[in-house]
């Protein structure tokens, strides 16, 4: 297989984007790169990044690949869930403190910020519509973070909640309820579904 050919494959592999670090670290060199994204009219996505004009499409990725010290997060994690009918027009990522956003930011990505200890907390990884495997965070941390950031949601919750017999008590970015002491297991569980239900339903919702 010659380097245009490993190139190809490279880049099938990769969802028709190719990076300039793959190519070297695979042994091909920067003419050789050049002379296939020249010949093959890769577009230039960003610095070092090239895309087949027939891969074009995938935001979510393209956007990983561009700041890889970034996890998707918040309304756009909740749409990789399949808990949102639609992608979210302004996608949103979560960063380590410290982290700076301002080329996200004027490109309309809402930049989130955490302690580096919790940066990976709850990381995972999920498929975009396209196909293409990104970093994210799971549900549960998911609805952690959208509660944390939506106080306008608090009373709805609450109203919810209530609804299905349990009394729930948002303040801020908490929910509280008091148990009796002797409560059983059974009922502790159907507490927290109960929970659980009426957060993922209220997000749905608001997404």
């Amino acid at each position: 297989m010659d380097r245009m050919e490993q190139l190809k494959v490279m880049a099938d592999e990769h969802g028709g984007v190719l990076k300039t670090s793959m190519a070297v670290a695979a042994g091909i060199s920067k003419p050789t790169f050049a002379a296939f994204i020249r010949k093959n009219d890769y577009q230039r996505l960003f610095p070092g990044i090239y895309c087949d004009p027939d891969a074009w499409g995938d935001d979510l990725y393209l956007l990983q690949l561009r700041c890889p010290a970034t996890i998707l997060s918040h309304e756009t994690a909740l749409f990789l869930h399949d808990m949102s009918d639609r992608e979210p027009l302004n996608p949103s990522v979560t960063a380590k403190t410290g982290y700076n956003p301002s080329h996200l930011t004027k490109d309309g990505v809402k930049v989130y910020t955490v302690k580096r200890e919790l940066f990976e907390l709850g990381k995972t990884t999920l498929s975009t519509t396209y196909g293409h495997t990104v970093t994210t965070y799971n549900l549960e941390r998911t609805i952690c973070d959208i509660v944390r950031s939506r106080h306008s949601i608090d009373m709805q919750v609450y109203q919810d909640a209530l609804k299905e017999g349990l009394l729930l008590r948002p303040i801020g970015d908490t929910l509280y309820f008091n148990p009796p002491l002797n409560i059983s297991k059974e009922d502790l569980t159907k507490a927290m579904d109960i929970t659980y239900k009426v957060l993922t339903r209220n997000l749905k919702a608001i997404s």
